[in-house]
């Protein structure tokens, strides 16, 4: 599993075979599946020297190329999808926070944490949030 963690190659066959980044990825079935194993064995890395060169420090310059049967697919960010230079939509965060939520809170409790945190200011107590956590 810690393996797994760190390994670029390995991340990136799971998000190629359509899972969601989350505790999925680290799932037993996820972990032996043997056709994403093939796939992280396809998968090189190759660092560029440019990104080191990179004078401003919140870039994390990346490049993805796919190559299939059907052609090469490729894409380049600047920022990271996150980073105040690239930030997530409402949608992005919400939709995050529904998948990871299912892991740990019924969905009952996960629209009622959704709610809560959408007027988070205006709580007295944080305690109302904690109790469905």
């Amino acid at each position: 599993m810690v393996g797994a963690v760190f390994s670029l190659p390995y991340s990136a066959a799971v998000s190629l075979s359509g899972i969601k980044p989350g505790p999925d990825w680290l799932s037993n079935d996820t972990l032996n599946n043997d056709a994403i194993l093939a796939l992280a064995k396809k998968v090189r890395c190759v660092f560029e020297e440019k990104s080191e060169s990179e004078s401003d420090a919140r870039k994390w310059p990346s490049t993805v190329k796919v190559k299939t049967t059907d052609g090469t697919y490729s894409k380049h960010v600047q920022y990271p999808k996150g980073s105040p230079e690239n930030i997530m939509s409402e949608q992005e965060l919400d939709d995050k926070f529904v998948h990871l939520a299912r892991f740990t809170l019924d969905e009952e409790r996960t629209i009622a944490v959704r709610k809560l945190i959408g007027r988070l200011e205006q709580l007295g107590n944080i305690s109302e949030l904690t109790s469905l956590l």
